[in-house]
């Protein structure tokens, strides 16, 4: 046997490498589907833990804008100190 060259090799071998490298697998193709998710779902989680747990205590908010119930969803609640939180469909301008 001689370690000559090869008679039967390859002649597109060089030009499928890039296939075989390991940056094109299927585990990193899908790893990389979406950039930058991960630091956005720990940014977010952050960001609502920092909102309901310090920013809550300090100080109470208001809601941007008020409903008033209509007068027969007033008479509805089943309690005195139930707040119905519905708009007031019956009239325009409530």
């Amino acid at each position: 046997m001689s370690n000559g060259p090869q008679l039967y090799s390859d002649p597109w071998a060089k030009r499928n490498a890039w296939r075989r490298n390991p940056v094109f697998s299927k585990r990193q193709m899908f790893a990389n589907l979406f950039p930058g998710f991960g630091i956005a779902v720990v940014a977010f989680t952050t960001y609502v833990l920092a909102d309901n747990l310090v920013f809550s205590q300090s100080k109470k908010r208001r809601p941007l804008f008020l409903i008033r119930p209509c007068p027969e969803q007033r008479s509805r609640a089943p309690l005195p100190h139930v707040k119905i939180h519905a708009p007031c469909l019956c009239r325009v301008g409530g």
